[in-house]
Parts: structure tokens; C-alpha cells; sequence
């Protein structure tokens, strides 16, 4: 009893060390990058801003959920909204590679040197999020939250209160976010548990109380939006994503064409398809690396990065923004940098694919299970023709623990065939 009691705490301060030593060098990656914000950070900026105030029915782009807002919003009570919420995005970073880290030494059985460089070295490609307006780290915060809670519940199958609040809060959590990342937490708990031969009684009380959590958070969040009239707004904004019409086209064929290319797209190996670009602008990977791991560090200033906006976006929050300088030598290494990491960008959807083969061939379930929820947000994306490479940022995270895991798995090949 002791001695499991002293193996618990060992293995707890053990993944406490591992957090700390990724936010220590994800905070260390923030500060000698200058604070980026997209097209869409703007509305995100204003949104924020608005969200408490009398000026939310007119400034508030009403399809975005409104978590990340919040998390704007909060930031912005410091006085400095980019650096503090580079901060936030920082610490959940580091959440998500600290599960990482878990899941890959307990249920790959990697080695534990191996898979923290393994993960340090994807957490230093994709550096940029932290300091970029966007709502990629929460994201993949959640979508790495739900597989280790599914995880947990197929393991653990008797655990009944801390099973509700554990699929609750994840369903709450993933609706206040991102209406594809709802679908992917949900269809992820179905397929996975399913997959693991849960029985169906169990598996339809789960997925209910998935439902309930996010029905908590999108119930009263659509009676406040929806009554609000678009055409009152600076920047008319339809109430859900789900109202987008960008991809729609007259041929059956066009339609299709286009879902094939931009799934391909999230997988960084055909060119992005995406509303407002034109063709032939982006190659695979090129949204997702322009604020992942930027090219152009310096080149564009050492203090902001502006990809332009609104103007009625950029007018509303330009006195809250605090640019943050960064020396042109530390610049100019991260330009550097961000050419060596080019590989990992565009191999990581191709270790995704190696991934999933090889768990089926195998029957590794877990791996299965691993790359589920990333192939389910990819064909959400795909089947609306969404061909933003910066959707599928978690592959590039991923990516070298998936390269890792395979050199182990055909490494054990090897050697059994040999033995």
C-alpha cells in the first residue's frame, strides 16, 4: 500500500516536472517571438471586448462560440491583451503536451527521454500559436482533453460520478470553442467506444451526458445571440459557422472535387482550397506555418505581425494593442529555424496516414483511438471544403511522436523477425 502510494506521488510529480519544463519552454518560445495577429484575430479582438459590454449585439461576430472571446476578454483586463493571452495559450500548450507526453509513455510504451524530445521538438514547430490571435492551442487543449478522457473511460468503466462530470465538462468545453470540434469530441466518444467494446447501454448514458454539457453552454448562448439582428451589426456575421455558404457550387462534381482537395489540404499534401484565396495562392501547409512557425520573422517588423483586417475590427481594439519588440539576431534565427522545421509540416499528415495503417494491420487499438478524433476533424473540415491548412495545426504538434511510435513499432518488427 505504501509502497503504491510512494509510486503514485513519483509518477505525479514526475508529469508536474514534465508541465514545467514545457511551459518554461513554451513561455521561453513567446517572448523571443513578436505577438501576431490574423485576419481573424481582429474579429476575435473585438469580440472579446465586446462581449461584456453594451456594444456586444453590434461588435460581437455572433458565430464565433464564446470561449475564446473570453479568454480575450480576460486578457484584456490586464492592460497588455497579447502578451497575456500569448501567456494563457502558453499554459495550454503545455497542458496539451504534457498529455501527450502521458498517453505516449503509457499507452505506447515509448521511451520517456525519447518521447519528451520527440514532443519538445513539435512543440517548437508549431512555437507561433501561443503568440497568434487565433483559437488554435484551445483547441487542441480540448481535442487532446477528450482522448485522454476516453482513455480514462474505457479503462475505468465503474467510475460513475467522476464519469458524468469528467464527459460533461469536456462537452461543455469543446461547444463553447468551435462547432467542429463539438462534432469531433462527439463522434470521437461514439466511434472509440464502440471500438473498445463498450456496451451500448453505456455508451448512450455518455454520449447523453455529453450532450447535456454542451446543451449548458449552447442553450443559454444561442437564446442570447440569436435575437440579435445581423443587419444591426458593424460586420454582419451569421448566428452559427453552420450558416457559411463559402463552398457551395452549382456541380456535383465541383462540390465533391473540391471536399477531396481540401481534405488533402489538412493533410498537407494537396494545395489549400479555401473562400478569399486564389487558386494556386497557398501550397500545403503554408496558412498553418505562416502562424506556427512564420518565415518571415523580422522581415515584416520586430515588434507586431498585421495579416490586416476589418477596419471596423482593427479601429475598435487599436488602443488595447501593446506590441512586444523582439531583437533582430533572435529574429533572424527564427527564420531559420522555421525553414528547418519545414519537413515536419509536410510529413506530418503522411505520418497521421502511416499512423492509422499501421494500427489497423497491427490491431493496435489504442493508436486507433489516438488518431481518430484528428482524422474526424479533418473530414468535418473537408466536407465543407474548408481547405485551411492551420485547421489541422495539431498534426505538425503530433507529428514527431507519430514518427516516433513508428520507428518503435517496425524497430520491434524487425528484431522479432530477426529473433
Amino acid at each position: 500500500m505504501r509502497r503504491g502510494l510512494v509510486s503514485s506521488l513519483t509518477q505525479k510529480s514526475k508529469f508536474r516536472l514534465v508541465f514545467i519544463f514545457f511551459l518554461v519552454f513554451q513561455i521561453a518560445m513567446v517572448l523571443l517571438i513578436p505577438p501576431m495577429i490574423s485576419y481573424d484575430g481582429y474579429n476575435y479582438l473585438s469580440s472579446g471586448k465586446a462581449l461584456f459590454s453594451p456594444d456586444f449585439p453590434y461588435r460581437y461576430q455572433l458565430m464565433r462560440e464564446p470561449l475564446y472571446p473570453f479568454l480575450v476578454w480576460l486578457a484584456s483586463r490586464t492592460g497588455n491583451v497579447l502578451l497575456t493571452l500569448s501567456l494563457i495559450q502558453s499554459f495550454l500548450m503545455s497542458i496539451s503536451a504534457t498529455i501527450l507526453f502521458k498517453i505516449f509513455i503509457k499507452k505506447f510504451k515509448t521511451s520517456e527521454m525519447h518521447t519528451l524530445i520527440s514532443i519538445t521538438i513539435g512543440l517548437f514547430a508549431v512555437r507561433g500559436y501561443a503568440s497568434t490571435v487565433l483559437q488554435i492551442c484551445l483547441i487542441i487543449v480540448i481535442l487532446l482533453l477528450s482522448l485522454l478522457n476516453l482513455f480514462w473511460l474505457i479503462d475505468n468503466q465503474h467510475l460513475k460520478y467522476r464519469s458524468i462530470v469528467s464527459v460533461a465538462t469536456t462537452g461543455a468545453l469543446a461547444a463553447a470553442t468551435n462547432s467542429a470540434l463539438t462534432c469531433t469530441v462527439i463522434g470521437s466518444l461514439i466511434l472509440g467506444l464502440w471500438l473498445a467494446h463498450v456496451n451500448w447501454k453505456r455508451i448512450i448514458k455518455l454520449v447523453t451526458y455529453l450532450l447535456i454539457g454542451s446543451a449548458s453552454v449552447l442553450v443559454p448562448w444561442y437564446s442570447i445571440t440569436f435575437p440579435v439582428d445581423i443587419y444591426s451589426q458593424a460586420i454582419l456575421s451569421p448566428h452559427t459557422s453552420f450558416e457559411l455558404k463559402y463552398f457551395e457550387r452549382t456541380s456535383f462534381i465541383e462540390d465533391n472535387k473540391i471536399r477531396f482537395q481540401a481534405i488533402g489540404s489538412l493533410l498537407l499534401i494537396y494545395p489549400d482550397r479555401a473562400p478569399g484565396y486564389s487558386e494556386g495562392y497557398s501550397m500545403p501547409a503554408k496558412e498553418l506555418m505562416m502562424f506556427g512557425s512564420y518565415w518571415d520573422y523580422g522581415k515584416t517588423g520586430n515588434c507586431l505581425i498585421k495579416h490586416g483586417g476589418q477596419t471596423e475590427s482593427v479601429d475598435y481594439v487599436m488602443d488595447e494593442i501593446r506590441p512586444r519588440c523582439v531583437k533582430s539576431k533572435i529574429l533572424d534565427f527564427q527564420r531559420t529555424a522555421s525553414h528547418l522545421v519545414v519537413p515536419i509540416y509536410l510529413f506530418s499528415g503522411i505520418f497521421l496516414i502511416a499512423a492509422l495503417i499501421t494500427s489497423l494491420r497491427r490491431k493496435c487499438l489504442e493508436m486507433q483511438l489516438f488518431v481518430m478524433p484528428m482524422i474526424i476533424l479533418i473530414l468535418i473540415y473537408g466536407s465543407g471544403g474548408a481547405g485551411i491548412s492551420r485547421f489541422s495545426a495539431i498534426l505538425p504538434f503530433v507529428g514527431p511522436s507519430l514518427a516516433l511510435w513508428l520507428i518503435k513499432e517496425f524497430t520491434a518488427r524487425k528484431d522479432s523477425v530477426v529473433g
